[in-house]
């Protein structure tokens, strides 16, 4: 997830994050690590950059980023924040859907990130706020009314890369999100 972190658009430009660099790379040169260094550079791909206008700016390298291997790690980091909050385990029953905010920008219309952001705000109102770090990881959480476990999580790395989670019974979860 570092690796992800630091090569990241959203939060590339972070002083933290680029302190971070040296640290990553050398981590990618451990001889355990060989494998996934290998997956990583064949990842790697020539793109071109467009505005949200549709202008184009340039080149960069890009690598495809296996959000199904980082959903897992957030579901892990919301179900630990739960119970960290609540002193309770989640029950097996409910299960956490994870959106990434900057996937969805380019996934969908200026609009509809619109309208789907300023309706998690609605639901984070009056939210509890946690910072660890200076900045390095915020949350927000907030439970639905009368509820003990359906509760909607936004998580912040680096004050850039962000991430919805809804925590809900595991049948109400829709499939193109779980």
């Amino acid at each position: 997830m570092r690796l992800i972190l630091t090569l990241s658009q959203d939060a590339s430009a972070v002083p933290e994050v680029q302190q971070l660099i040296p640290t990553v790379f050398r981590s990618l040169r451990r001889p355990e690590a060989q494998g996934f260094a290998r997956a990583f550079s064949e990842s790697l791909r020539r793109v071109n950059l467009v505005t949200g206008s549709g202008l184009y700016v340039g080149q960069a390298i890009a690598s495809q980023v296996d959000y199904e291997r980082l959903s897992r790690i957030f579901r892990k980091v919301v179900r630990g924040l739960f119970y960290h909050e609540t002193k309770e385990k989640l029950p097996c029953h409910y299960g956490v859907a994870i959106v990434f905010l900057s996937r969805m920008r380019h996934a969908a219309s200026r609009e509809e990130v619109a309208a789907w952001v300023n309706e998690v705000r609605g639901l984070m109102f009056g939210s509890r706020y946690r910072e660890i770090g200076r900045r390095v990881f915020t949350y927000r959480f907030n439970f639905a009314p009368g509820e003990t476990y359906r509760s909607v999580w936004g998580l912040t790395l680096y004050g850039r890369f962000r991430v919805a989670a809804f925590v809900e019974r595991e049948q109400l979860i829709p499939a193109a999100i779980s």
